[in-house]
């Protein structure tokens, strides 16, 4: 697998996006955490991920993709997390975990 921007492919990367610089999608995916037992699993983030995106991203990816990793996004919703105090993650006012430019 080859890397995109810093993470382990492109469908990986596009959906971290959405989820940190789309307002619906962000607010969508914070709500939505809590309503799970914690910690989080891989299938908890698909369902997160499908809840707040839908099957695909405005961009076309597809939540079945086999290439995205749900291990990095399940590391991103954790830092997502509205309830650090559990355990989940941290929250931070620049929730940006991208890790390389996405220009």
């Amino acid at each position: 697998m080859s890397e995109y921007n810093g993470w382990s492919s492109r469908a990986t990367w596009n959906i971290v996006l959405w989820l940190t610089n789309d307002e619906r999608a962000y607010n969508a995916a914070r709500a939505r955490i809590g309503a799970f037992e914690q910690p989080l699993s891989k299938g908890d983030a698909r369902h997160i991920v499908q809840f707040a995106l839908g099957h695909m991203t405005p961009d076309g990816v597809k939540t079945s993709d086999p290439t995205i990793s749900w291990e990095e996004i399940l590391e991103t919703l954790i830092e997502l997390s509205p309830n650090p105090e559990n355990g989940s993650g941290v929250v931070s006012s620049a929730a940006q975990p991208q890790k390389g430019s996405n220009t």
